[in-house]
């Protein structure tokens, strides 16, 4: 590439990247997350996120939770990561990256690594508290994944990092759920689990406009 084009590429990315965080102080940065209930969930080890889910736990959505401090009110909101769990434990537990409407928990989509069986991606769109759309993906964790929403046209897409482009996971769907959003981090709602090693979340990007050929 044009070392010119590469350059204003460049500028023009960092103009959009509203939130970033690698994850790497070893210490979770309030001036970017607001940490709710932690009850030693949360970590900053080993240059990454580790969310830590107790043995035994009941687990409801959006209660123990990091949620980004920035909201994006745009047409295009993008948010990715670097997304896994560590083990495939014997357990319906996950973790994932969601964008949520600000005004209500009740509106949101998210990206589930699952830890059983395989340990693959789940998407999931919810309206008004419904889910209107749950797939279960084939593409294995440690991929770099991403959620892509339109507030104009209302369209929801979920992509992970495939080689050198992102690919589409699912298919696009059309739902209205918020004009202005924020990332959530946290585990999926449960009843209960058997306990497992950490899910990891790394090198988490939230942005006003999407680039398919960026790389996160």
């Amino acid at each position: 590439m044009n070392p010119r084009l590469r350059r204003n590429l460049l500028l023009n990315t960092k103009k959009v990247i509203r939130l970033s965080d690698n994850f790497n102080d070893n210490t979770i940065d309030l001036n970017k997350w607001l940490l709710t209930n932690p009850g030693g969930w949360f970590s900053e080890v080993n240059n990454r996120l580790e969310i830590d889910v107790p043995r035994a736990s009941t687990v409801a959505l959006f209660v123990n939770e990091l949620r980004s401090i920035k909201i994006i009110s745009s047409k295009i909101i993008a948010a990715s990561c670097n997304l896994t769990w560590t083990t495939d434990a014997d357990n319906e537990a996950g973790v994932g990256i969601f964008l949520v409407d600000i005004t209500t928990n009740t509106n949101y989509c998210k990206i589930m690594a699952r830890s059983t069986p395989g340990g693959v991606y789940v998407l999931a769109i919810i309206q008004n508290g419904t889910i209107v759309y749950s797939f279960d993906t084939t593409i294995t964790k440690g991929k770099d994944v991403k959620i892509n929403y339109n507030t104009y046209t209302s369209e929801i897409s979920f992509w992970y990092w495939n080689v050198n482009q992102w690919t589409q996971m699912g298919t696009t769907k059309i739902y209205n759920i918020g004009n202005s959003m924020q990332v959530v981090l946290t585990s999926q709602d449960a009843t209960f689990i058997n306990g497992a090693d950490p899910g990891i979340i790394d090198n988490l990007y939230f942005q006003n406009k999407d680039f398919n050929t960026q790389y996160p």
